[in-house]
């Protein structure tokens, strides 16, 4: 039970974040490249994706949790603690969702930070595995280990990306019309990227 769960936290988050973000991680590498999008367009742009994916996160848990079906508590928190994986398995998949779409900034900029926030993601499955496999941990305190530091990468990654946006978009001026043709081509191009991720 403990290795399928392993298996879980490191498969479904990524299958999943493709759906609950709504396809707009893969539009942020497509068309964040433009360097002359101004800088307030593509930090609003970014919180509100982030915020999306935070909420539609939120209320797929609670729709979970109110429907409390056996089959579907088993698939996402095993047997012998059920409710407790399904809030760490639904964390991993909200934190996979936010490396996603702020990696993918990172590599549309084509920056080295991408690279590093990569290896550092690895860090945390490193330390959750030895401290099962050399410290003889309990899995559950293992797996909350790795929850927790996959979560404080995270913090500085936001940092480094809003850091990014005032060094590769220098124009600050924008109107309106600007931000809702930028909001439509996203989705547009992030739609299709939502349907694939769907029949995937």
């Amino acid at each position: 039970e403990n290795f399928a769960f392993w298996a879980q936290v490191q498969f479904l988050p990524g299958l999943m974040c493709g759906i609950l973000a709504l396809g707009l991680g893969r539009g942020i590498l497509r068309l964040f490249v433009d360097n002359k999008i101004p800088q307030k367009i593509i930090a609003y742009t970014l919180l509100a994706i982030s915020l999306t994916y935070l909420i539609i996160c939120g209320m797929s848990y609670l729709l979970i949790l109110l429907l409390d079906n056996i089959n579907i508590n088993k698939f996402m928190g095993g047997d012998s603690n059920a409710y407790f994986g399904m809030m760490i398995l639904s964390i991993f998949i909200l934190l996979e969702g936010f490396y996603e779409i702020l990696e993918n900034f990172l590599r549309a900029k084509l920056s080295y930070l991408y690279l590093v926030f990569l290896g550092l993601k690895m860090l945390p499955r490193i330390i959750g595995a030895l401290f099962i496999i050399i410290f003889n941990f309990d899995f559950w305190v293992s797996i909350s280990y790795y929850l927790m530091f996959s979560g404080l990468i995270i913090i500085p990654l936001f940092f480094f990306v809003f850091k990014c946006i005032k060094k590769y978009h220098t124009k600050q001026n924008y109107n309106f019309y600007e931000l809702k043709s930028f909001f439509i081509k996203i989705i547009s191009y992030s739609f299709p990227v939502l349907i694939s991720s769907l029949s995937l």
